[in-house]
């Protein structure tokens, strides 16, 4: 048995190298090129300057690959020589022909201009394992258009005006239009209504505008202090009025009492951006960031580093000639929000509302830092005696007097020298503060208001008994989502609502409520001042009067007009309800919506929608 599978392995050997050599004398199988099914097709619009796209048409089997050739018929001439009896004659005739395009072997083509007129057709190539088919070609198209003519742009005229604003501090203006695209002369004409004292050239189209001194000026905040009323102007200026016994108005002038805005010396267009008045003396920040103040002296509020008595222009706070974002001005101390957000404090310290963490002083001639409030701040308010600080993370801290409870701090009643947190106001529940006389309001951050301190004529505005709060309480009928602003004044408080209305609330003595009847009991709850329901952007509670901002820029102020702070020049008389104070009031008819048209000689018009403001 053993000897045979030898022999065996050499039979199945000599069987498998026959195989092989069958398999490899086997003629290969031969691939043949695509056979096409049908014919490419062209589409686009045939027209010089569109786009053609060819498709490859249907082939078997599916190719690898097709190229395109794109031909166009042509007219040539063909000769051809015929010999009749011995002589050759010469035949020319001209026949069509289909020819390639050179260059266009994409499957797309933009028929250029020399194609205009000729017919075309995609011609397609398949391949496939080496083999390629004959050419198979689309279709003839229609000939070729020509391009669409692009339209000449309509003649038009173009009318701009570089400035609509009336400017402060300049004489007579007049704004003239730029006009592009017109032929010669031009006519103009404006549709709807000129504001007061505005005049319209149809010659030119240039508006005229008299002289500043005849325009009066529109505020972008306002101030009510102790008997006095501050404004800062849209053109930067600060303007001041009522009682200026220690030169609070800061006109340097004879003391006397003013019954409109009067300038302020120094602060004119251009130089302030914010202004506080307390209770007799004022403060303002300029545009370079430093405070300057004036007024009454005699606990250092000045801020100049002596008690140099009254100031009856502005004179530069000691160490703040830069770097400041607002200044508040309480009853006998000030306090400045610095662009770092630290808080300092100058100014009568009696009850501790420098708050400088020392032993409580007298006086602070320069500000000095405020204990723990070197960053962070937001804003700050100073009230009677006590301060209060709204930080960036929406927070409420108070230090100073604390005999009814307007620090907040939940009843110690004891004056303190440091920055203590409101108990209900910490970390993000509030968006603003506003410290009084002796109490205190801020906003939440759900829009609702809540007030606490002294109650004696309602201020606190919950309704109750005029006991003092030692802790925040709401305010009734201002709940959440109703309130944006509120300011606390020496015994009242007032709102601005959601709506741009103002509520009030608190002591009525001198009407200071604006609720259009006569002096009367203390309000403790909000009632509606007359004629603000709406259109109103900042509110300010003074002394016994009240001052408001509306969203054209107009101060309107009511109740106690002793010294002229409601600002109706010359009455001297309490006014029940709100009065326009005279020179800070929009210029009849402005701001005005106006089109303006210019027609050239050949009739062309063109036209600008401009809106025409005042300073």
């Amino acid at each position: 048995m053993s000897s045979s599978r030898p022999l065996r392995r050499m039979v199945l050997s000599t069987a498998a190298a026959i195989c092989a050599l069958a398999i490899s004398a086997a003629p290969a199988l031969s691939v043949k090129a695509p056979t096409p099914v049908k014919a490419p097709l062209v589409s686009g619009v045939v027209q010089v300057g569109s786009i053609l796209t060819a498709s490859p048409g249907t082939w078997r089997p599916k190719p690898a690959s097709v190229s395109y050739r794109w031909e166009a018929e042509r007219t040539v001439t063909v000769t051809t020589k015929t010999t009749v009896k011995g002589k050759v004659r010469v035949i020319r005739k001209a026949v069509l022909r289909w020819q390639a395009i050179p260059g266009a072997s994409a499957s797309t083509l933009t028929p250029v201009a020399s194609l205009q007129g000729l017919r075309l057709r995609a011609c397609a190539q398949a391949a496939k394992g080496g083999q390629r088919s004959d050419w198979r070609c689309s279709a003839a198209s229609g000939p070729v258009a020509a391009p669409t003519p692009t339209p000449s742009p309509p003649a038009s005229v173009a009318i701009s005006y570089a400035e609509t604003v009336f400017a402060v501090g300049m004489d007579a203006q007049r704004f003239l239009p730029t006009i592009t695209g017109a032929q010669g002369t031009q006519t103009f004409s404006v549709q709807g209504t000129l504001p007061e004292g505005v005049t319209f050239s149809e010659a030119t189209g240039a508006f005229f505008g008299p002289a500043f001194s005849d325009w009066t000026v529109r505020a972008t905040q306002v101030s009510a202090g102790g008997a006095h009323t501050c404004a800062l102007t849209t053109g930067g200026a600060v303007k001041c009025w009522g009682d200026d016994n220690w030169g609070q108005i800061g006109d340097a002038g004879s003391n006397a009492r003013q019954s409109s805005p009067a300038d302020v010396v120094g602060l004119g267009n251009g130089t302030a951006t914010q202004v506080s008045a307390g209770s007799s003396h004022t403060c303002a920040v300029t545009t370079q960031g430093a405070v300057k103040c004036w007024g009454d002296d005699d606990f250092g509020q000045i801020g100049n580093g002596a008690t140099t008595g009254n100031q009856t222009s502005p004179v530069p706070v000691e160490g703040l000639s830069s770097g400041v974002a607002q200044v508040s001005a309480g009853n006998y101390h000030t306090c400045a929000l610095t662009t770092q957000g630290a808080v300092k404090c100058w100014g009568y310290d009696g009850s501790g509302q420098i708050g400088n963490g020392a032993t409580i002083t007298t006086t602070q001639t320069s500000p000095v830092p405020v204990d723990g409030l070197s960053s962070g701040v937001a804003q700050v308010s100073a009230g009677g005696n006590h301060t209060c600080a709204l930080t960036t993370q929406g927070a409420v801290k108070c230090w100073g007097a604390n005999y009814d409870g307007q620090i907040g701090d939940g009843g110690a009643n004891v004056d303190q020298t440091s920055p203590l947190p409101v108990p209900g106001l910490g970390n993000g529940t509030a968006t603003q503060v506003s410290a009084g006389s002796g109490h205190t309001c801020a906003v939440t951050t759900q829009g609702a208001v809540k007030c606490w301190g002294n109650d004696d004529y309602g201020q606190i505005g919950n309704g109750g008994s005029n006991a003092a709060r030692p802790s925040p309480e709401p305010v009734q009928a201002l709940g959440n989502g109703t309130v944006t602003q509120v300011s606390a004044g020496s015994l009242h408080t007032c709102a601005l609502t959601t709506q741009g209305a103002v509520k009030c609330w608190g002591d009525d003595r001198y009407s200071q409520i604006g609720d259009g009847g006569v002096a009367g009991q203390p309000r403790t709850t909000p009632v509606a001042v007359v004629g603000l329901t709406d259109g109103v952007a900042q509110v300010s509670a003074g002394g016994l009067h009240t001052c408001a901002l509306t969203t054209q820029g107009a101060v309107k102020c009511w109740g106690s007009d002793s010294s002229g702070q409601i600002g109706d020049v010359g009455s001297y008389t309490d006014q029940h309800s709100p009065v326009q104070v005279r020179g800070l009031q929009p210029q009849a008819g402005f701001p005005a919506a106006l089109r303006v048209v210019v027609t050239d000689s050949r009739g062309v018009a063109g036209s600008v929608d401009i809106i025409l403001g005042t300073f």
